[in-house]
């Protein structure tokens, strides 16, 4: 729950927050570009992972008081987020040089990302970032462990 609410708040506080700003900060032209750049298929990511969500949840409401097995909710998703998980790995680089040559170049929004990360108590963006690769890796060596001819395909 914790991981889906960090990915809300990066879409809320982050992305919906240069698109809704009053006085751009990052200029018009540019700011689909760098959305893209920056924060590239974390939608993928939210998108996989409330669904896992909603699924545990009503997995629960269904079983209670005694909840059966959730392997199947695991799997399903296991197989769902690896293309998401692959890309956005292979893409987190580009998105943490494009905050910091972004944040050092542009003041607005460096003060942008300065008022908005104590929110979470998130240094910056890219604490939320390396969430992301932290638990790729996590999903990864997980699945490998409990499914290695899943992992293999």
């Amino acid at each position: 729950m914790e991981y889906v609410a960090d990915l809300e708040t990066m879409e809320t506080l982050f992305v919906d927050g240069l698109r809704q700003a009053d006085v751009a900060v990052i200029d018009r032209s540019r700011l689909e570009i760098f959305l893209d750049d920056a924060f590239h298929n974390y939608r993928s990511l939210l998108e996989v992972h409330s669904d896992l969500l909603e699924k545990l949840h009503d997995r629960q409401t269904k079983q209670h008081p005694q909840l059966g097995t959730i392997s199947d909710l695991v799997l399903d998703a296991a197989l769902n987020w690896q293309d998401a998980y692959m890309e956005y790995v292979t893409h987190y680089p580009i998105s943490k040089a494009k905050v910091q040559e972004e944040q050092q170049r542009n003041p607005r929004f460096a003060t942008f990302l300065e008022v908005r990360s104590p929110a979470r108590q998130v240094s910056d963006v890219s604490g939320m970032f390396e969430k992301s690769s932290i638990a790729a890796a996590r999903h990864l060596s997980l699945h490998q462990s409990a499914y290695p001819t899943i992992v293999a395909l």
